[in-house]
């Protein structure tokens, strides 16, 4: 007994350890590298016991985090501009269930590239906190439908941005009554007319929205904001998160080989630096026809001009 109370005490100490020094070091793309494993990306897979399951939360995050701080790059100007043009720039990164059918991932975004529109603007609002005091995902619930989108605060314009980037056409807009369309860019059309609906919709009921989940640039700063939500709310969203309804047409989202899912994390470090020849050759590596593959090849023709 007094063996296992040690193993369990050393756990908690490593765990702060790491907590800690993730906190304060930025993560360099070779300690990311050298901590990934399977299990970031197939995050259903159990664990032996519960310190080894908040330790493969805390390296999600902090490669997660890794990854935002290195998706794009800010172009200066005002903040339209700026916060258009990164949209635009990550746009790329990641891939709705419009495109790929699945259920919504239980690993994180910026490791999978998959996700619904939560986790798609959850992973801008993410990347955004690096460049603007406040971001954060924003739901509206309309019966039996329900949209989420992200906002920025604006220093510049003293206002908040709403931002879109699940949709096919990226969107900026601000609340004026109703919304205020600042900027909009036309990208590949892979959504209904019942999905643009939707969207919309939600936009022209943005005050009856809530904030779903706020993003501090910093890993210590949002482990921070997520301890607050438990207390707050009894989790790290705020309540009506689970209203994200999920059609029973959607498969889960399927797991990989270990071999492939190294593949595929590999695929979105080199794909996140800038490595294009790296990332298209783990990428084409990906068989089958499970959601990770198909991914894999959308990411091989968006970026890199090629597909298996």
């Amino acid at each position: 007994m007094r063996r296992r109370t040690r193993v369990v005490l050393g756990y908690v100490f490593a765990l702060q350890v790491l907590t800690v020094a993730a906190a304060i070091i930025p993560a360099p793309l070779w300690a990311m590298r050298l901590a990934a494993r399977p299990w970031l990306l197939n995050y259903s897979d159990g664990t032996p016991n519960a310190a080894q399951g908040i330790g493969r939360d805390l390296i999600g995050l902090w490669i997660d985090k890794g990854i935002a701080a290195r998706a794009v790059r800010d172009p200066g100007g005002d903040d339209v501009d700026r916060l258009g043009s990164m949209l635009i720039q990550m746009k790329p990164f990641v891939i709705s269930q419009t495109e790929v059918p699945h259920g919504p991932p239980d690993a994180r975004i910026g490791i999978t590239g998959l996700g619904w529109c939560n986790h798609v603007n959850g992973f801008g609002a993410k990347v955004l906190s690096n460049y603007f005091p406040r971001a954060e995902t924003f739901a509206v619930n309309l019966g039996s439908r329900s949209h989420t989108f992200a906002r920025v605060w604006s220093s510049e314009n003293n206002e908040w941005l709403y931002f879109d980037m699940w949709a096919d056409d990226v969107v900026i807009f601000r609340w004026r009554g109703r919304p205020e369309y600042l900027f909009r860019s036309i990208q590949a059309h892979t959504m209904t007319e019942a999905d643009v609906s939707n969207a919309h919709q939600a936009y022209e009921h943005a005050s009856q929205g809530y904030v779903l989940r706020r993003y501090h640039p910093t890993m210590l700063g949002q482990l921070v904001e997520n301890e607050r939500n438990i207390i707050n709310h009894g989790t790290i969203t705020a309540p009506g998160a689970d209203a994200q309804f999920v059609p029973s047409a959607y498969p889960p989202t399927p797991t990989l080989s270990d071999t492939q899912a190294m593949d595929y994390i590999s695929a979105r470090f080199d794909q996140i630096s800038g490595d294009r020849a790296a990332a298209a050759e783990h990428f084409s590596q990906i068989k089958g026809s499970g959601a990770y593959a198909l991914a894999a090849r959308v990411f091989a023709r968006r970026l890199y001009g090629m597909g298996n």
